[in-house]
């Protein structure tokens, strides 16, 4: 298994979508959030740009998921670049065996980005633990399938308040935060959760 490579150590064949991105810089004002957070993974700049061979807006959510997690727990945009790390995920954390980016990020990849940007995470494969992990003020990363008999995945950031949980691109075409009393509440009845990483520390 790769370990994760930070964007200026990437071979040069993983640059070639993030060369085509910057070609003309786009622009995510439709998609950023005032807190610096990235949404509506479906249009915007995401219609414009690519993640291997294919449209970033039909596969970019563990990108975002982490990138919004990592703003969340307080690294600066600064810190970290979104088209620099939409490359470090196609080295690192593209679905295996599926090297063209058609099937989107790999859920249980996205600690190992954690980890090379600095922060240490603990992992959860229930939803009670998860939720009961997510204490006020910390932000976790979630992955769930659509349905039991459903494979298609997504991953989106939340963040515990003091008496909610505020959802980051839960849904590719959401504008704004979900807010919800729970974790549980968020997601939908028939959705099934597979793993969540929550922030600890930075390093």
């Amino acid at each position: 298994m790769r370990q994760w490579k930070r964007f200026d150590e990437l071979p040069q064949r993983f640059l070639r979508a993030y060369e085509r991105n910057i070609a003309e810089p786009p622009d995510f004002s439709e998609n950023r959030l005032p807190n610096g957070a990235l949404v509506f993974q479906s249009g915007g700049a995401f219609t414009r740009l690519r993640f291997g061979h294919v449209n970033m807006s039909n596969v970019c959510c563990g990108i975002m998921a982490a990138y919004n997690a990592m703003l969340l727990a307080g690294l600066s945009e600064q810190g970290v670049d979104f088209l620099k790390l939409a490359a470090e995920f196609e080295y690192g954390a593209v679905v295996p065996a599926i090297p063209s980016g058609m099937f989107g990020n790999n859920p249980w990849r996205i600690n190992r980005c954690l980890s090379a940007y600095g922060f240490c995470s603990e992992r959860y494969g229930s939803l009670a633990m998860f939720e009961n992990a997510l204490t006020a003020g910390k932000v976790g990363v979630l992955s769930y399938k659509f349905g039991k008999f459903d494979p298609r995945m997504h991953i989106f950031a939340v963040q515990r308040a003091e008496n909610s949980i505020v959802a980051y691109n839960h849904y590719s075409n959401q504008r704004e935060p979900e807010i919800g009393s729970s974790v549980a509440e968020v997601l939908k009845p028939k959705n099934v959760f597979l793993i969540g990483d929550v922030l600890e520390c930075s390093k």
